[in-house]
């Protein structure tokens, strides 16, 4: 049965070699074209995936920082939170060493526990409350209090100082207030000023 089919086929290869070679030219232009054309489909679905996939991870991550910076609203409204950082801003105005020891002391605690206690879920790995001067009036850290913040590294506090919600992307401590700590990581940091405590 293949015996005779070879035979045929080389009988009709023999007697029309035109018409073999245009219907071989034919099928080869046709099968390239389907590839091509499977291919392209194929490429255009996958960056539609791959745009897809972004679109939605960005999306993910623009909700993550808006509710942390809602979070960081909430809790810079909080009137413990601000009453907390008026009693470190009053030990600062007297001096350095009443703001030292309000720092590493219990009202420096209490603001890093308020606020941890306010993010409930996942405490902060660092916390700064930080003055107009550049002072650090409270850390989770308390071997930086009353740091002074290099002026070049203020200047990235200023939005949060006018009231903004500041998001800033991920910095070592040594970026944001100037000291280097071994084993220190980058951090995602989010920042904004105290609201002013209600009149008593």
């Amino acid at each position: 049965m293949t015996a005779d089919w070879l035979t045929r086929a080389g009988v009709l290869a023999r007697r029309h070699p035109a018409a073999i070679a245009v219907s071989l030219a034919l099928v080869t232009s046709l099968g390239a074209w389907v590839y091509s054309g499977v291919r392209a489909a194929l490429v255009d679905l996958a960056t539609a995936s791959l745009k897809s996939l972004a679109a939605s991870e960005t999306l993910a991550v623009d909700t993550w920082i808006g509710e942390k910076q809602v979070n960081v609203l909430r809790w810079s409204r909080d009137a413990r939170v601000s009453e907390a950082a008026e009693q470190l801003l009053e030990a600062a105005r007297a001096g350095e060493q009443p703001l030292r020891e309000a720092c590493t002391g219990s009202p420096g605690a209490r603001l890093v526990q308020l606020i941890d206690a306010l993010r409930s879920e996942d405490a902060a790995a660092a916390i700064h409350l930080i003055d107009r001067d550049g002072r650090v009036l409270a850390a989770r850290d308390a071997g930086k209090c009353a740091l002074q913040v290099a002026p070049a590294l203020r200047a990235a506090f200023d939005p949060a100082l006018q009231g903004q919600v500041q998001f800033a992307a991920t910095r070592f401590e040594a970026e944001r207030i100037g000291v280097l700590l071994p084993g220190d990581s980058p951090k995602i940091w989010f920042s904004r000023r105290c609201a002013t405590p209600p009149a008593r």
